[in-house]
């Protein structure tokens, strides 16, 4: 009766860690009142204006009516960020409000 202690292998934990959900990284909270340039889900907060439509406004081809913005992109092929400068909404929205 000659029993073997086995060790886990390493492969059943590295399959154990692939498939476990993702981790959702918590959003720092930023102060929107004094933040110069806004991300998508800011400008949703503070202006009712969706990420898409704010898609729309920064890709349009008439110069008079695109909404200048940044585009960060993500490293190694990952999503990048668009930022939108606050003086450029606010200019911009003034103006279609003439």
């Amino acid at each position: 009766m000659n029993e073997t202690k086995r060790k886990p292998s390493k492969l059943a934990g590295s399959q154990a860690a692939a498939s476990a959900p993702p981790v959702q990284r918590r959003r720092t909270v930023r102060d929107l009142e004094r933040a110069v340039w806004l991300r998508p889900r800011d400008i949703e907060e503070i202006y009712g204006i969706d990420a898409s439509m704010l898609c729309r406004l920064c890709k349009s081809e008439d110069l008079g009516k695109r909404l200048p913005s940044v585009l960060i992109s993500g490293r190694a092929g990952r999503r990048g960020v668009r930022l939108v400068k606050r003086a450029d909404i606010d200019a911009y929205l003034e103006a279609r409000r003439s």
